[in-house]
C-alpha cells in the first residue's frame, strides 16, 4: 500500500526566516527531514506557497528529486 505524506513548509516566518533552509553540518533542515522521512512506499509531497519568498525552496526541492505543490498561502 503506498501512503502519500504532504509536508507544509514555508519560508516567511517572522521569528526565524528561511529556517528551512538554515544548514547543519552542511545539510539544509529540509533536506534532513525529507530524507529521514523519505521511504520507497511513500509518496512525497513538499507544499509551499507560490509566493516569491518560497522561490528559493521550491526550487531546493525540486533540484533535489522531491515534488513539491505551490499554493495560495492561506489554502495549500
Amino acid at each position: 500500500m503506498t501512503c502519500t505524506v504532504l509536508v507544509l513548509v514555508r519560508t516567511e516566518s517572522e521569528r526565524l526566516k528561511k529556517k528551512a533552509l538554515l544548514e547543519i553540518n552542511q545539510k539544509p533542515l529540509i533536506k534532513i527531514l525529507l530524507d529521514r522521512i523519505k521511504n520507497d512506499n511513500r509518496n512525497l509531497i513538499v507544499c509551499t506557497t507560490d509566493k516569491p519568498s518560497d522561490d528559493e525552496l521550491a526550487k531546493y526541492i525540486t533540484d533535489n528529486n522531491y515534488k513539491v505543490f505551490r499554493g495560495d498561502e492561506h489554502n495549500i
